[in-house]
């Protein structure tokens, strides 16, 4: 999939961090007729259908190795235990992608966290329509990954990252301060910043007006982080930059 830049301000304790996230609804959305009914489920049955992403709005999907994933699942949807499987009916999941959350336990799990974290932050939020927007449109978003040749891990990455976003946009999370490195001719500002106090753990890149979230990822030394179309890899005092095709040895500054 096509991934996505996003423009956003140095301040990360105060730009949301919108890595796969869509741009809110230009047209407001109409408010549930029961704000305390509306469902928190992360399928699209529960959350109504709405405009969401385009596929490559939902942002590069990798990280961690298709090994880490384990082997796939042979439950079918009936067999799935409530208790250990997603948040939302599997018995009535529809599409690809649904149905691999309900087959998947690692997936579901994520899907359980996910929902969670979501309906707790749904009472907090200032503006609810935008927030339940945002969330139905990272649900289309995720639908549209059965279309990447790596289905599971879109799907993976797309549960992370929106974690991820969630608890940095709750106001929650201190925000650690930036290191900042001179990544090829120093043109443009570069700027790391690792939250390791969070599940699942990420990284912050941005370089220039360009920012992604990326996740840890193996590595026989030093500290990498990716996800699809970016690595970042510390090693021995410096940093091997692939951001989207663009390349740079980094330095650390100060």
């Amino acid at each position: 999939m096509k991934p996505i830049l996003l423009k956003v301000s140095l301040a990360l304790s105060l730009a949301p961090l919108l890595g796969c996230q869509p741009e809110p609804p230009t047209d407001p959305v109409a408010p549930a007729e029961s704000p305390a009914s509306e469902p928190a489920g992360m399928s699209e049955a529960e959350l109504g259908p709405a405009e969401g992403m385009a596929p490559e709005d939902l942002g590069p999907a990798v990280g961690m190795g298709e090994d880490d994933m384990g082997p796939p699942s042979i439950m079918s949807p009936s067999d799935v235990d409530p208790a250990s499987g997603p948040s939302f009916d599997c018995a009535k999941a529809s599409g690809d992608v649904e149905r691999m959350v309900c087959q998947d336990p690692a997936l579901a799990a994520l899907d359980r966290e996910l929902d969670a974290l979501y309906t707790r932050l749904q009472s907090k939020a200032g503006d609810r329509d935008a927030f339940v927007a945002t969330q139905r449109g990272w649900v289309k978003g995720r639908d549209e990954c059965w279309k990447d040749s790596d289905a599971p891990r879109c799907v993976r990455e797309a549960y992370q990252t929106r974690l991820v976003e969630l608890q940095l946009d709750s106001g929650e999370v201190v925000v650690p301060t930036p290191v900042a490195f001179r990544c090829g001719d120093g043109t443009l500002p570069f700027t790391a910043v690792y939250y390791n106090d969070i599940e699942p753990r990420a990284a912050v890149l941005t370089w220039g007006g360009d920012q992604a979230i990326v996740f840890p990822d193996r590595s026989a030394s030093g500290a990498k982080y990716g996800r699809q179309g970016v690595s970042f890899w510390e090693h021995q005092g410096e940093a091997q930059l692939d951001f989207f095709g663009k390349q740079a040895t980094c330095q650390p500054i100060g």
